[in-house]
């Protein structure tokens, strides 16, 4: 704390030198001998904040390019080994570049080697930069920036760290920090010109109200570099498999003890005992009824009683046994200005009570294109509405012994609020491609966490909501996978949706959930520290997330979720090897043993799904000649009479 103090007292010398911005803006800058390497541009993005509950969320209302934080940590130390590599701003080693004035420090405290320089900071776009060479050894290095006692105040430095082409980019704020060592990972180095740190003027604070300083890199040698074989089947024991592994309950009207035909049919016979799943997912309106007071402006929800006991009574065994229950909110349309009036714009609303032409929940409407009615909740709901589903579910659980570990708020809010939005409209806006719409599910889901937190109980967790992959969440386009090295770019500048949601996936959630549909080949986890690029080789979409998510995911400490996993269906995709489940079982259940076993990013992945009743008939196969399953009957374990498929009986038999 004693540090920290000193270090803000320090920062008067940057009131006192505010004059100098004139300098920065105008001054020519020094000649150094330009490098190949090009600046990549980046996005740009205001510091996540909390949020009243009252106030509007914060959304960029302009096309702006978001720069996403992704921290590299917080690990510092006053010495380093004596086998480091340091790179001082004074070695040859050292590069500046760029357009402005570069300013010195120096003294005998506070400067490692006793200078340093630093630069005044620029808020939408790179002018400066500087670089730091690697080791010319190749081999892995830890990596630690000295951040000097003066001028080096801000709290977005954004370090680069290249690997023969590939970039990691993470931040650290300077400003905590009081000459000292600060981590940034470990790495694999080639050599050569491509390897090396990096560090600019880019922080996206407001131009020139702060300092980024530049002293020296150090480079840690951590022994001999991983090797890696491109295609390697981990062969864990089961035991480790069926301790980590759950399983979505799935889609039923009727509860879990009922076949069908209405014969009594246990359908969660395998999951008891020690058949218990690590965590199950489900619907909410498939174990609850929501009531509502129809006298009240809004037809607000007052309660949750309980609409299938037998699945109710599990999940309160399980709980109690250790299993972590997460509740899916069903039905979560969003809540969009144009639902009943197409001429309106597709505006996401993200206040309290705010309901497209003040409508309330009460009441049905009829389904576009049809002539069924449903329920308002179909078609609408607002951020407290959720809420207040969210509270009456987890009142009614604490009343029966047992909580629920937390809350999905929607599912695929990419596909079902934007590319499925009104049979694929053409001219609908934003579109799922538009940083607009993520920037607007970004406010949603905030607001959502805010209103929980403000309202409710703190035991009541709001987890992320699960994205479509391939849909424009990812920075390569999924499309392309089976193609090694022809990933195509999915946003410019190789940014990924995700960068337009970091307030829903830094600081509001109480935990990460996705979904992850692969292809048997592709169960292995490419290792990209050895320097293997993922795609054409793994089908894990956690290294397909922007890396300060994935950082975020490792480093919180909140728990991880693939809310559904399962081998893709030939109703989805047509290169996947195995077309017929119950025709390969043997090589299904190795497969998903194979992906899970391999699985590094979330925690707790969760096999989609137990069983259907009655099966969808809205999606079916585009090519049936693959197979004449409907996309539901592929993934299910139990047949609606309460048969179990092969495939299953061979995989869940703890």
């Amino acid at each position: 704390m004693m540090q920290r103090f000193i270090k803000l007292v320090r920062v008067v010398p940057l009131l006192v030198t505010l004059f100098s911005l004139f300098v920065f803006l105008s001054a020519g800058a020094e000649s150094p001998t330009l490098l190949s390497l090009t600046p990549t541009p980046r996005v740009q993005l205001p510091t996540p904040a909390a949020t009243a509950t009252s106030q509007k969320p914060q959304v960029r209302t302009t096309r702006q390019r978001v720069r996403t934080p992704n921290a590299c940590g917080t690990a510092s130390q006053t010495t380093l080994p004596s086998n480091a590599i340091i790179v001082d701003d004074l070695s040859a080693n050292f590069h500046r570049y760029g357009t402005a004035t570069w300013y010195e420090a120096t003294g005998t405290t506070g400067y490692y080697n006793g200078h340093m320089y630093w630069l005044w900071n620029r808020e939408n776009d790179v002018a400066n930069y500087a670089i730091w060479d690697a080791p010319a050894t190749s081999g892995l290095y830890r990596v630690f920036a000295f951040i000097p006692s003066n001028h080096a105040y801000t709290t977005w430095a954004w370090y680069t760290i290249g690997r023969n082409g590939n970039e990691t980019t993470c931040t650290i704020d300077q400003s905590i920090y009081y000459a000292v060592w600060v981590d940034l990972g470990t790495y694999q180095f080639g050599s050569g010109a491509g390897n090396y740190v990096k560090l600019d003027d880019y922080t996206v604070e407001p131009s020139g109200t702060t300092q980024v300083g530049f002293d020296a890199v150090a480079f840690v040698p951590q022994g001999p570099s991983k090797a890696y074989l491109p295609f390697i089947v981990r062969s864990p024991s089961t035991s480790e498999l069926y301790a980590k592994t759950g399983i979505h309950l799935g889609n039923r009207d009727r509860d879990w003890n009922i076949n069908a035909s209405g014969q009594s049919v246990d359908f969660l016979a395998r999951l008891r005992g020690s058949g218990r799943p690590a965590t199950v997912v489900v619907l909410s309106h498939q174990v609850y009824n929501i009531n509502r007071d129809s006298g009240s402006n809004n037809c607000n929800i007052t309660d949750a009683t309980v609409k299938n006991p037998a699945v109710f009574n599990y999940l309160r065994d399980a709980t109690q046994a250790g299993t972590k229950v997460l509740i899916r909110l069903w039905p979560s349309p969003g809540d969009f200005q144009d639902t009943f009036i197409y001429s309106k714009p597709h505006t996401l609303f993200n206040l309290a009570g705010q309901t497209p032409q003040s409508n309330n929940y009460c009441g049905t409407h009829v389904v576009p294109g049809t002539t069924d009615y449903q329920p308002m909740p179909w078609f609408f709901r607002s951020i407290d509405d959720l809420a207040r589903e969210m509270n009456a579910i987890h009142a009614l659980n604490v009343a029966n012994g047992f909580s629920e570990y937390g809350f999905i708020p929607a599912n695929e809010p990419n596909n079902e609020w934007y590319s499925d939005w009104r049979n694929k409209d053409p001219n609908l806006f934003p579109k799922v491609s538009d940083e607009e719409a993520w920037q607007a599910m970004d406010a949603y889901f905030q607001s959502l966490y805010d209103y929980v937190r403000a309202n409710y109980s703190p035991n009541i967790r709001v987890l992320t909501p699960p994205m479509a992959q391939d849909n424009y969440a990812e920075a390569r386009s999924w499309e392309d996978i089976m193609n090694p090295g022809q990933c195509d770019p999915r946003w410019p500048g190789g940014a990924a949706g995700y960068d337009f949601m970091p307030y829903t996936y830094n600081s509001k959630n109480d935990g990460f959930a996705w979904n992850n549909y692969y292809r048997q080949g592709k169960e292995p986890w490419a290792n990209t520290d050895g320097g293997q690029d993922y795609c054409g080789v793994s089908d894990h979409v956690f290294q397909y997330m922007p890396y300060w998510l994935t950082n975020q995911v490792k480093n919180s400490g909140k728990l991880s979720f693939i809310s559904e996993t399962d081998l893709y269906s030939p109703c989805f995709r047509s290169d996947n090897p195995i077309t017929d489940k119950d025709a390969n079982p043997t090589l299904t259940r190795d497969s998903l043993w194979s992906f899970l076993g391999q699985e590094q990013g979330a925690k707790y992945p969760v096999v989609w799904l137990l069983s259907e009743d009655p099966y969808s008939t809205k999606e079916k196969c585009a090519d049936p000649n693959l197979t004449n399953y409907l996309e539901i009957k592929w993934h299910e374990g139990y047949r609606n009479d309460g048969t179990i498929r092969p495939w299953f009986d061979l995989w869940w038999n703890p």
